[in-house]
């Protein structure tokens, strides 16, 4: 009965020992790349008034990419969603992931223009290594009305 135990015992120790070192990479990493969607959010208001802006929409572009993005539908009034594909470079160990990295790209900016029929089109601009900050947060943009010409 006592061998069944010291045996449990080790089992149990080399087990913790097999973590712990799979945890500090003893045994190695690898790297992947995938690709993924980081979804951003924004609330367009009228920039005289604070109203709600409705039915905006987008259009990304970056250098050589005049489609970085895809806007889907967020289901709030006001509120526009957006998809940027980026590439993730995942480091990892046998049973754990050890770092994420967003892939560098040749403009590390993407620019976002919001477009509605009554108010002038803004652009903001994002950097992509920022980019993982932003998906917590709901980011306002002011719609101006459009310059009228004097007659």
């Amino acid at each position: 009965m006592k061998k069944i135990y010291i045996i449990a015992a080790l089992a149990g120790m080399a087990f913790i020992l097999f973590i712990m070192g799979d945890y500090f990479s003893l045994f190695g990493t690898r790297q992947d790349e995938i690709t993924d969607f980081i979804e951003l959010n924004f609330k367009t208001i009228d920039e005289e008034t604070g109203a709600l802006v409705t039915d905006a929409h987008v259009r990304c572009f970056q250098m050589k990419n005049h489609n970085a993005c895809v806007q889907r539908e967020s289901g709030q009034a006001g509120i526009v969603s957006i998809n940027l594909p980026v590439q993730k470079i995942i480091t990892r160990s046998i049973l754990f992931e050890k770092n994420i990295q967003l892939r560098e790209t040749e403009d590390p900016k993407v620019h976002i223009m919001f477009n509605h029929d009554a108010y002038a089109s803004p652009v903001e601009t994002i950097y992509i290594q920022g980019l993982p900050e932003l998906t917590t947060k709901v980011m306002t943009v002011s719609m101006p009305k459009p310059m009228r010409n004097a007659e």
